[in-house]
């Protein structure tokens, strides 16, 4: 998840204190520091280390607090809130896009996700791809007497010679009609 970034990772609340003591002298600023843990006074403790006057390495050191929301016992929501300045909290598990847009955000970067790729721009793709691939003989299998005509447009359009049929037992009857290595490939729609 973490890939490009410099990561030191520690088993315990005492492991994380230590490494910070240590780090507060160095010359490198520390980004980060993501916290694993339920209890909300080893936050505490932790930006107790962060925000002491003698640790100027990690004065801009931003803490995210991943947690499991459970139900206390006093009966208070179920997420926790965002009180404690400088903690940003994410439900665990978290997904590698939310925990990088949410990094990006703390250091003031654009963190845009790309939307996802709707089904006709992956068609394309695919067709595309398949362009630089194939050649000569293509077999599909399509129900679908619209799908099926737009299917063979699009790859008739990339000089590919297409035998439709309109099921699987079509296409394999298709199929062993003609010499073996005659079709590059067989599409088939609904598998």
């Amino acid at each position: 998840m973490f890939s490009g970034f410099f990561v030191t990772l520690v088993s315990t609340i005492q492991e994380a204190k230590v490494n910070l003591e240590a780090h507060k002298t160095s010359t490198t600023p520390l980004d980060f520091l993501i916290l694993d843990d339920q209890l909300e006074e080893h936050v505490q403790d932790i930006l107790r280390v962060i925000h002491s006057p003698d640790a100027p390495a990690l004065r801009d050191t931003k803490l995210v607090h991943l947690y499991t929301p459970t139900m206390s016992r006093t009966g208070h929501a179920v997420f926790g809130t965002n009180a404690t300045p400088g903690v940003v909290k994410i439900t665990k598990p978290p997904r590698k896009a939310r925990m990088l847009q949410t990094l990006a955000g703390l250091k003031d970067l654009p963190n845009a996700i790309t939307t996802a790729k709707t089904v006709v721009s992956k068609a394309v793709e695919d067709i595309t791809a398949v362009q630089r691939t194939l050649f000569g003989n293509v077999l599909i299998a399509e129900d679908n007497p619209i799908a099926q005509n737009l299917l063979v447009k699009q790859l008739e359009r990339f000089h590919l010679n297409v035998t439709a049929t309109a099921n699987g037992e079509e296409a394999i009857e298709a199929w062993k009609s003609h010499v073996p290595g005659h079709f590059s490939v067989a599409l088939y729609a609904d598998l």
